[in-house]
């Protein structure tokens, strides 16, 4: 069986006997994938959450790197919707406990951004 591993956890708060701040997942996840379809997971069968995942970073990523590219007002409205939406379903898999009790508020923003802001920078640069 092959292990995947997950970030997990703040400097100040590790992951129990997985140590190091790393959270073993069921199965091979991308960046974002895996903590979307986990926040989706709650509410949504897995093959609907599985693609939801993907559709939203998929989503966020081109509508960002075409405002970037036509610099049309549409375009930016655009991304900062699809930007605000990526960080929700990230915030909802952070804002949930887990087995080692819920993050700090700050802990929960900060890690919740990482995706959104990630894939924006890429999509600036590509």
């Amino acid at each position: 069986m092959k292990n995947y591993w997950r970030a997990g956890c703040g400097e100040s708060r590790t992951s129990g006997s997985e140590g190091a701040c790393w959270k073993s997942a069921d199965n091979g996840n991308s960046l974002a994938g895996y903590p979307t379809y986990q926040a989706l997971r709650s509410h949504d069968p897995m093959l609907i959450a599985i693609p939801m995942a993907l559709f939203v970073d998929l989503l966020h990523f081109r509508t960002v790197q075409r405002a970037v590219q036509t610099k049309k007002t549409m375009w930016q409205v655009t991304a900062v919707f699809t930007t605000a939406l990526a960080f929700g379903l990230q915030w909802m898999f952070y804002s949930q406990p887990g087995e080692d009790g819920t993050l700090l508020w700050w802990q929960t923003i900060l890690f919740a951004s990482i995706v959104p802001v990630g894939l924006a920078i890429m999509a600036w640069h590509h």
